[in-house]
Formats: C-alpha cells, structure tokens, sequence
C-alpha cells in the first residue's frame, strides 16, 4: 500500500464533507462544489495544510473565513 499525502487526506475529507453535506440537506443543486452561481465559502488558514506534517494540521490557526463575497471572520493579528 502507498504512502497516503495530505493532499489526498485533506482533498477527499474535504470532497465527502462539501458534497456529502449538501446532498443531505438536498441542496446539491446550488450547494457542494464551486462552480459559478453556487453558494460559496472559503476558509484560509495561517499554515499550508496541504505540505505540512500530517500530525501537525490540527495546531494552524483560521486567518480568514469569506461567505459569498462577505469576509465573516479575520483572526487578530493574521496578514
């Protein structure tokens, strides 16, 4: 068995979550995926999830979290 990436932990969590998520409160259709005119949110984060340690994700901090086009959360001191 191959060596699993953060890539392909973080990706497929992500996937299963967004999707997952929608299709159960049966909003598939504008919902789960991005795509032009669907809802959207974005959460950065103050570290790469995708190339640090895999035991270490849990220690970043949110920066920024955007609904839409409406930032909804700023961290203090993030850039």
């Amino acid at each position: 068995m191959g060596k699993e990436t953060n890539d392909h932990r973080i990706g497929e969590s992500g996937r299963h979550s967004l999707c997952g998520s929608a299709y159960a409160e049966f909003t598939e259709d504008r919902k789960g995926i991005i795509k032009e005119d669907y809802l959207g949110g974005v959460v950065i984060f103050d570290n790469d999830l995708m190339t640090m340690p895999y035991d270490k994700i849990m220690t970043s901090k949110v920066d920024y979290t955007i609904i839409g086009e409406e930032v909804v959360y700023k961290r203090d001191g993030a850039n």
